[in-house]
């Protein structure tokens, strides 16, 4: 049984004493966008809120609270409402998972770095890993295979 959890551990990249770490592209913004856009998404901001960027995300609401607080989860209105009552939940027709619901608090009390969207990021130039395998070596023939 030990060694099942061990392999469901290492698939999922997580070795013992590793912590997640949060990546708003990966694991916020799926969530954002699946669960929030159709309301607070580029082409709405219903109560104010636009779940779209952080400059909104961010902003203080028509309430009067802040959807999202750097830092402080339970503080953030965001996180308020997704684990809130049925007549205050949001969305209202169904509940956040609870892993949903743990990555946002995670990523807010890791303090919400909230990127812009990568097409509008300025390039910028990575070089390629260098290549230590001699088998690998030998049939590396452009930057872009070593990778």
């Amino acid at each position: 049984m030990l060694s099942l959890l061990l392999l469901c551990l290492l698939q999922r990249g997580l070795a013992a004493g590793d912590v997640r770490t949060i990546d708003f592209d990966r694991d916020v913004r799926p969530i954002l966008v699946a669960r929030c856009f159709r309301c607070h998404g580029p082409g709405k901001a219903e109560a104010g809120l636009r779940l779209s960027d952080a400059t909104s995300g961010l902003a203080e609401l028509e309430s009067g609270h802040r959807a999202v607080v750097p830092g402080y989860p339970d503080a953030s209105e965001l996180l308020r409402r997704i684990m809130a009552e049925p007549a205050e939940r949001m969305p209202p027709d169904s509940s956040l998972s609870d892993e949903q619901i743990a990555t946002l608090r995670e990523w807010i009390a890791g303090g919400a770095e909230w990127p812009t969207h990568w097409a509008y990021r300025p390039l910028r130039h990575e070089l390629p890993p260098a290549v230590t395998d001699s088998t690998l070596h030998e049939w590396t023939r452009t930057p872009v295979d070593q990778f």
